[in-house]
């Protein structure tokens, strides 16, 4: 009765699994599968096979191997809780939390997520849709399981190590395209899958500046002026040459020289990104007969 008994325990699926177990510490991996696929069969709802069938491949340094026991077992059963904390196990024991993040994103089973609540870090969320913007723009990241925030500006993946810490909102003020990557970090770790946002600033071109008075001949100077919208600096010449800031700033109006003729040009430049308007050209002649 007794060696009836033990036969029993051999083949059941503990005794597979010790057999297993036994076998990789003779390094004899085939012999391992094989008592694995065995447990496996004898009942595929239960972890510990596909902990030790992973076993197998960590022992060998094939992690990629040993994660898809895990993968291929989820697949064909997306409500065992039990496979999902082995996997999460996994992940956690060979250092790669990222990767937890990936499975419970692709987990619809809300009594698995329930089950691993704690391991779940929600992604980002940015405050504003990706998009082109004429102002100035103020950025707010969250995330709906808290932790902490870390971002990047450069296009690269940020972590704890490499990403700046969110404190605060981010503000984009200089004209251009900027790509912000963040990810949330949970208290136990585990980092969200990355979000990224783009955002083009565009600050807008005024109109040639309006200026007065129109082209003629004036028989005694005029004052001229040059309307400034606000956020913009106006800079004339009166020689023909076109102007830039390097020319004369204009602060009031400017009375035309007499007896002359005079070739008088506008500009307007942004005052937040130094981009220069189209020229305004006025040509003026003052004579007394």
């Amino acid at each position: 009765i007794i060696a009836g008994i033990v036969v029993v325990y051999q083949n059941s699926y503990t005794g597979m699994i010790r057999k297993g177990y036994n076998a990789i510490q003779t390094r004899d991996y085939t012999a391992a599968e094989r008592y694995f696929e065995r447990a496996i069969v004898k009942d595929k709802s239960r972890p510990e096979a596909y902990v030790g069938y992973a076993e197998v491949y960590i022992d060998q340094d094939d992690l990629e191997s040993a994660e898809e026991v895990f993968q291929d077992a989820i697949k064909t059963q997306p409500t065992n809780e039990k496979l999902y904390q082995a996997a999460i196990d996994f992940y956690m024991d060979t250092e790669q939390p990222a990767k937890i993040s990936e499975l419970l994103q692709n987990c619809e089973d809300e009594a698995v997520l329930n089950t691993v609540s704690e391991y779940i870090s929600s992604a980002p969320e940015f405050s504003l849709e990706s998009g082109v913007y004429s102002e100035v723009q103020e950025i707010t990241i969250t995330s709906d399981t808290g932790g902490e925030i870390y971002y990047t500006l450069d296009g690269t993946d940020p972590t704890a190590e490499t990403g700046t810490r969110y404190e605060e909102p981010i503000l984009l003020q200089d004209e251009g395209t900027i790509e912000i990557r963040a990810v949330a970090i949970n208290s136990k770790g585990i980092p969200s899958v990355i979000e990224s946002s783009e955002y083009t600033i565009e600050f807008p071109i005024a109109d040639a500046p309006a200026v007065t008075p129109s082209t003629g001949r004036y028989r005694e100077p005029e004052q001229i002026t040059i309307t400034v919208p606000e956020g913009y600096t106006a800079y004339y010449t009166t020689d023909g040459t076109t102007p830039t800031t390097s020319s004369t700033q204009y602060t009031g109006p400017v009375t035309m020289p007499e007896n002359a003729q005079t070739t008088f040009k506008a500009v307007l430049v942004n005052n937040n990104n130094g981009k220069t308007t189209g020229v305004t050209e006025r040509t003026y002649i003052t004579t007394s007969e």
